[in-house]
């Protein structure tokens, strides 16, 4: 949820922009702010980003996004806009990654004509 109206206004874009580019595409999933869960009995610790994008699930309606029920195909990209209430720990990576979040290998393949992704030879791509 969107601290200001500053925040939400970039949300907004990122959603919209996101849905624009992926309109032709039947399974890319996109979202904002909604309750993502990894595992099943994770009721108290759901993550919910910003916007997130799902490769390989279908468009639709959700209340939440619950991993298991969707062939167990975790959040592919998620962003998070900052906002002025953001501590020092909101702006960090995570300390470690949950092996059970597998990304899956293809995303070059799924990606609409015309759009391609930056070669990483030689780099590491460093995200949260």
């Amino acid at each position: 949820m969107a601290d200001n109206t500053k925040q939400a206004r970039w949300i907004f874009v990122f959603f919209g922009n996101l849905s624009a580019l992926f309109r032709t595409v039947a399974d890319v999933f996109i979202a904002a702010d909604l309750f993502w869960y990894a595992r099943p009995g994770e009721g108290e610790k759901p993550t919910a980003p910003d916007m997130m994008v799902v490769f390989g699930r279908p468009k639709g309606d959700r209340g939440s996004y619950l991993q298991w029920e969707e062939a167990d195909i975790p959040v592919t990209v998620a962003f998070e806009v900052l906002s002025p209430s953001n501590t020092d720990t909101d702006t960090q990576p995570p300390t470690s990654v949950d092996a059970d979040w597998r990304l899956p290998t293809s995303l070059a393949s799924r990606l609409p004509a015309g759009i391609s992704l930056p070669s990483t030879a030689g780099s590491a791509l460093k995200a949260w």
